[in-house]
């Protein structure tokens, strides 16, 4: 499988920030960690920044920039690490990475792509322990299939109803 310079990406390519209504999910995010009383207070981050970032990295995803569109995920998690549709699509964007990297071909390719994968896989837990719950679309969107080819995939959704208690 040979990918172009500029990634073919199914549409929506990325998480929405609103997901449709939950009716079988009744998983709430994990409660964030109090600050200790030593740590000064976090500024709360403006929602429009947020929003902002989403859609430019959504943007540079869709111009298959999928480096551009990592570095704002990565900007956007800073801001706020716990925020599950933005680990979504850096996982999204990893499993991009590890499609178009494999499809190079070679041994460094090949590292890398096996790279770009682990980190997909990460990225997916990390979101699912923030509260992101659509196991539909885990198990069904083709950029996330380098993640779900990794052997701890199976852990992971194994136990799914206990995932969303």
């Amino acid at each position: 499988l040979a990918l172009s310079a500029t990634l073919a990406l199914p549409a929506p390519a990325f998480a929405q920030t609103q997901p449709p209504p939950r009716e079988q999910s009744p998983r709430q995010p994990a409660p964030r960690p109090q600050p200790s009383s030593q740590s000064p207070p976090r500024t709360p981050i403006p929602p429009a920044r947020l929003d902002a970032l989403e859609r430019r990295a959504a943007e540079l995803f869709a111009q298959g920039d999928l480096a551009g569109s990592e570095k704002v995920l990565r900007e956007q998690l800073a801001l706020d690490p716990e925020a599950p549709v933005a680990l979504m699509n850096l996982a999204i964007n990893q499993g991009a990475q590890a499609l178009r990297t494999a499809g190079q071909g070679g041994p460094e390719a090949d590292t890398n792509a096996a790279t770009f994968a682990a980190a997909s896989l990460d990225f997916l837990r990390r979101a699912i322990d923030a509260g992101f719950d659509d196991l539909r679309r885990i198990e069904r969107d083709a950029l996330l299939a380098p993640a779900r080819a990794q052997p701890e995939y199976a852990d992971l959704v194994r136990d799914w109803p206990a995932v969303l208690n």
